[in-house]
């Protein structure tokens, strides 16, 4: 990354933010706190005094069914007020337009509720005001839930003089009618309320018969269909007719907002303005050549060696670069936390680990290479990250496939090298020995991270830098050479060598590495520091036995796929004497469904707290170039 100032007159910022969005490369940093020392420079108002046209612009946008896209607006000449009137009207009168169509609707939906309860009355030949209207019984027309039918029951056996008569009944509701004496009909409402009917509005101003009523609904209903049908056609007209304004003010509206939103970076005097950022290196040379032609702006470069005007306390952002094959992993990488600037980035490794390790555990062709399609399908077709992921783990678990033999459980069809169910104490111990070397290689990069960030305590002194190597590699030499060969190396030379030095020098680590550097140095707490390092002493060899068993489970994984193919095979010639192959491909879709999961949450769990925990600190932050984005697809 570069550090770049960019300065120039006030009028000229939109012209430069301009500039600055179209490349894509500028990452703003908070320029006042670059350029603090400078008490004449202020920063520009935080709040956006385009936020409220900018969402009033795309509520309005999505009233009319239009997309956010850019369009050009050099030839517009209202002013920002008079856009933000312009949308409001247009707003208003597409609320306006939904309002009446909520009233249609509404009517609508009324009216078929009605036509619901007068079906079942279709053969009476009563006006239906008189239907609901006696002088000594009350009727109510109504819908409860089914859950409430029971109770009602209860209340109607106890009240002889109230009745509930169902038309029809679904899934939710009872649709009926429950008729009682006037006398009675409050303590029956009182009674159906708390049953949660719900009544049917009054159909006092029905006078004809229940059939001359539904017609004369359903003519109403088609009436009002058709209203909203032509609101429709209206707000479609109005927007194919100012379809193009819209879009042109919204972009305009989009385009001082981001440019706003980037002055919100910067800081300015009386007549200037001044940005600062980052740049990638290899973007440098063109964006000064974007600003070259420009007048009263001007774009520098800030030398490594400038420390007055470069702020220490604010490093570079972070932009991951890898190959095509390794770039979907970075979202398990951003997932736990981007590398620093002068940090290695482990997407390799983390796409070769968990490749590799994946495979190991889930080694199998046939099911290998469904998830290899399926990966395909939903990496490149559905264009999801996780599917080019799952792509590329399938291809690994083909690989150790043919290694075990196994197709689909299979092993007889492919006569591979290796049986893990033959070699249980060799497959065991061997994911150990993984692990130890994994260990020894995680152990060498924070090493080289040390030296990268020129940390002399993370190289030498601590429990993964040289003195945590020695340390690991003198206790795993002791338990290797005891339980093969039978060799004891504890003599004492030995243990000074490979135990005790390495454990005064991370005990101690905090003051020899000030003391290498010739810097003063003093606890806080004398006695507290000595109990915390020794417990993080026991910390340090606890870890160093618990991460390098952890790998076993790698080796656990592999015969626990063996095992459930062999339970599948067991169901399969259970179910009618043979070989079911219904039962085992519905097995097998079990198999890679379960056990697929758990071996990539393992694989990934090993990756994070295995590996990573051991050189990678993570605390990076993501470049962020400024863009004009004025839809979803940034364009």
């Amino acid at each position: 990354m570069q550090l770049v100032h960019v300065l120039g007159s006030m009028d000229r910022f939109s012209r430069a933010a301009d500039i600055l969005c179209d490349t894509r490369v500028f990452h703003p940093e908070n320029t006042k706190e670059f350029l603090g020392k400078f008490e004449n420079i202020v920063p520009f108002e935080s709040r956006n005094p385009y936020d409220h046209t900018l969402s009033l612009s795309l509520e309005t946008l999505s009233l009319a069914g239009l997309k956010a896209q850019k369009r050009d607006f050099s030839e517009v000449t209202l002013s920002d007020k008079d856009i933000e009137l312009y949308f409001e009207d247009a707003r208003d009168y597409f609320l306006g337009l939904q309002k009446k169509k909520d009233e249609y609707a509404s009517g609508i939906s009324k009216s078929e509720y009605a036509i619901s309860f007068l079906e079942p009355l279709g053969s009476l030949d009563v006006p239906v005001s008189k239907l609901i209207s006696f002088e000594f019984i009350a009727v109510r027309f109504g819908k409860m839930p089914v859950t409430s039918s029971e109770k009602y029951k209860l209340f109607i056996l106890e009240n002889e003089d109230v009745f509930f008569f169902p038309f029809r009944e679904d899934k939710e509701n009872v649709y009926g009618m429950y008729i009682a004496p006037t006398a009675s009909i409050e303590k029956a409402d009182a009674v159906f309320d708390s049953l949660a009917f719900e009544r049917l509005p009054s159909g006092e101003e029905y006078t004809d018969t229940p059939k001359a009523t539904i017609e004369m609904l359903n003519r109403d209903i088609e009436k009002m269909r058709g209203e909203i049908e032509a609101l429709d056609a209206e707000a479609r007209e109005y927007s194919e007719k100012n379809g193009e304004t819209m879009l042109t003010l919204y972009a305009k509206t989009r385009h001082d907002f981001e440019v706003y939103k980037l002055m919100c970076h910067a800081a300015h005097s009386e007549s200037t303005f001044y940005l600062v950022g980052w740049v990638p290196k290899r973007n440098a040379d063109a964006l000064k050549s974007s600003f070259d032609s420009e007048e009263a702006l001007l774009c520098s470069f800030v030398s490594d060696k400038d420390e007055e005007i470069e702020c220490p306390d604010v490093p570079p952002p972070t932009k991951l670069r890898n190959f095509a094959l390794f770039r979907p992993f970075e979202a398990f990488l951003k997932m736990y936390a981007l590398p620093s600037y002068n940090e290695m980035d482990p997407t390799p490794l983390l796409a070769i680990a968990y490749s590799v390790l994946f495979g190991v555990m889930f080694g199998d062709v046939g099911q290998g290479a469904v998830l290899f399609i399926a990966g395909l399908f939903f990496g490149f077709v559905k264009k999801r990250t996780l599917g080019k992921i799952i792509a590329c783990v399938g291809v690994f678990s083909i690989i150790f496939g043919f290694v075990y033999g196994s197709f689909f459980g299979y092993e007889d069809i492919i006569h591979g090298p290796f049986h893990a169910m033959e070699h249980i104490s060799f497959t065991l111990t061997g994911s150990v020995i993984l692990g130890m070397v994994m260990v020894v290689f995680m152990i060498i990069l924070n090493i080289i991270n040390g030296f990268r960030q020129k940390n002399f305590e993370k190289v030498v002194f601590s429990s993964n830098g040289f003195a945590g190597l020695v340390l690991y590699v003198g206790i795993i030499a002791v338990i290797l050479l005891l339980f093969n060969l039978g060799a004891n190396l504890l003599s004492p030379w030995f243990i000074v060598v490979f135990i005790v030095i390495p454990l005064i020098l991370i005990w101690f680590r905090e003051p020899l590495s000030h003391l290498c550097l010739r810097r003063k140095w003093k606890p806080e707490d004398k006695a507290m520091y000595f109990v915390e390092n020794f417990f993080e002493l026991i910390d340090v060899l606890l870890s160093a036995l618990t991460n390098t068993l952890s790998f076993i489970r790698v080796g656990a994984f592999a015969l626990n796929h063996v095992g459930m193919m062999m339970v599948v095979f067991i169901l399969a010639q259970q179910a009618n004497g043979g070989q079911n192959m219904v039962v085992v491909v519905i097995g097998n879709i079990f198999v890679m469904a379960l056990e697929g999961l758990l071996v990539g949450i393992q694989v990934l769990r090993l990756n994070y707290y295995e590996f990573f925990s051991r050189f990678y600190e993570g605390n990076g932050r993501a470049f962020e170039p400024v863009s004009i984005k004025y839809n979803k697809n940034n364009i």
